[in-house]
């Protein structure tokens, strides 16, 4: 009697899979149906779902026997056994295994964030980073599957991988490896945008407990770190690192799109925004866009009609730093 329903194992490898996706008319986009990622062009997704299909995947690697769908991933894949990585940054040399790897890194050096989350106002600079930071929202990250060594989100998507050559755990995101599951858990945060250490004081909250330590310290007025150059004292030794390159004549730093140089890199980040058109900054009154947080708050004055910046010859206040230094300059 026939069920309909196929119990024999073998048989049953012999059925065709057929991964579902869905095109989302209002947004334009095409949504895989078994870990709802998003492609724009249909021949994308039809690549992407192919990873669905186990039997599918031809390309293996020799060395940790990983199996790809495509050819130019097993390359790329490779590459992570031979430290290869042929694709240098232009602003700060610093290689990657792959093209993508880079562009998403140009993005920390322009300030670009084009993933928004449409449940908070974070945006982030690549979109896997945003998917795994939408199940915050909702869910919670696996990190559970200790058999396999692979640590997964609440769609199977993986974002740990335990290297048992390198005996090192890798984010997927962006291939950062660690020794130790904990730090790993703690960077993951930086793709999550997962920030659990709140300051009792001001509920401004962090990623990483040190970042809370070292905030409490302007509550506090400590500042442990003295430059050994002009005595100058900080709340952290990052805010020291930084300051000691101001005794520096060197210029480390250089702009790719206009060969300007820059002492720190910090300040070269900053710069970078001018060459990008991204302005993830909006002012709650009136909706105009700022590249920078210190350009909105300047702007803001406008509104609340905050005068902070004054005269020392005659005690004119004014809104903005650059009216202060025009009207300085009547002086001279």
């Amino acid at each position: 009697m026939k069920t309909g329903r196929h119990t024999s194992t073998s048989h049953s490898r012999n059925v065709k899979f057929k991964p579902r996706m869905r095109y989302d008319k209002r947004r334009r986009i095409y949504v895989c149906a078994t870990c709802h990622r998003e492609h724009k062009f249909l021949e994308v997704m039809k690549r992407h779902i192919q990873c669905h299909k186990g039997t599918l995947r031809p390309y293996r690697c020799e060395v940790c026997k990983r199996t790809f769908t495509r050819p130019q991933h097993l390359k790329v894949h490779r590459r992570t056994h031979s430290g290869e990585k042929p694709y240098s940054c232009p602003v700060c040399d610093k290689a990657f295994a792959d093209p993508s790897s880079l562009k998403r890194h140009v993005r920390i050096h322009t300030g670009e964030r084009p993933y928004a989350c449409d449940m908070c106002t974070k945006r982030f600079n690549d979109s896997t980073s945003l998917t795994i930071h939408k199940h915050t929202h909702t869910k919670e990250l696996s990190f559970s599957d200790h058999n396999t060594r692979q640590f997964i989100d609440a769609d199977g998507e993986s974002i740990i991988r335990y290297d048992a050559n390198t005996r090192q755990y890798q984010c997927t995101v962006c291939s950062r490896q660690y020794l130790r599951l904990e730090m790993m858990r703690r960077h993951i945060r930086c793709h999550t945008g997962e920030r659990p250490f709140t300051c009792d004081l001001c509920q401004r909250t962090f990623a990483q407990l040190h970042q809370l330590k070292d905030h409490k310290r302007t509550h506090s007025g400590e500042k442990p770190y003295p430059c050994a150059t002009c005595g100058k004292t900080f709340s952290s030794s990052s805010a020291l690192k930084r300051h000691v390159q101001t005794h520096s004549d060197k210029l480390s730093y250089c702009c790719h799109v206009c060969g300007r140089m820059f002492r720190l890199w910090c300040g070269l980040r900053r710069h970078m925004l001018v060459h990008s058109d991204y302005r993830a900054y909006c002012c709650s009154d009136c909706d105009k866009r700022f590249r920078s947080l210190s350009s909105l708050k300047i702007h803001m004055h406008s509104h609340t009609g905050e005068r902070p910046y004054i005269c020392a010859v005659c005690d004119f206040t004014f809104t903005a730093p650059s009216h202060l230094r025009q009207h300085t300059a009547t002086h001279v």
